[in-house]
């Protein structure tokens, strides 16, 4: 599937635009928000990547700091998290990422390289319900109330053994592709 510059544009819009619906921002982290997508817009149209990915750090940072999903085992913040800032922070990138020059204005969708992606994000995103699940089967006594230290440490610890099995494996023509 090939999309073109318009509609990376278009879609990098939108995912600001559903961070921005999704957040809590004062006027700094806004400025800081459409700064980045800014950067995003123009490393797109000059087809710079650099100015795309630090567009993409800028905004995708902004709305991490104003978005307060709470605990991670209740459904409503999970999908506030998800839906709010993982997915469009993941389109951003994916759009960001696609902006170099070799490029030529169109952006391949490599669906097993995505479907690494995904996993490691639904991994990331499920940890903190699995392991409240855990406990609270072979361990009933224990309360299943987690602190946000403990769910920040389930997601790091998760993170590390996901960066850590995605970096392991060596691709067959030195590329992710289908």
């Amino acid at each position: 599937m090939r999309i073109g510059k318009t509609a990376k544009g278009v879609l990098a819009l939108a995912s600001v635009a559903v961070m921005l619906m999704f957040s809590e921002m004062n006027a700094g982290t806004l400025l800081c928000a459409l700064i980045g997508s800014v950067l995003v817009l123009l490393g797109l149209v000059s087809s710079y990547r650099p100015a795309s990915f630090a567009g993409f750090v800028i905004a995708t940072g902004s709305a991490a700091l104003s978005n307060d999903p709470g605990s991670l085992t209740v459904l409503a913040s999970w999908l506030n998290a998800a839906v709010g800032l993982f997915i469009p922070a993941y389109i951003l990138a994916w759009v960001s990422l696609g902006s170099g020059v070799e490029d030529s204005g169109d952006f391949i969708f490599k669906s097993r390289a995505n479907a690494y992606i995904l996993a490691f994000i639904a991994a990331c995103l499920l940890s903190v319900p699995v392991a409240a699940f855990v406990t609270g089967v072979f361990a009933p006594q224990i309360s299943t109330a987690a602190s946000v230290l403990m769910e920040i440490a389930i997601i790091l610890t998760v993170t590390v053994a996901g960066v850590i099995i995605l970096t392991s494996q060596r691709p067959k023509s030195g590329r992710l592709e289908d």
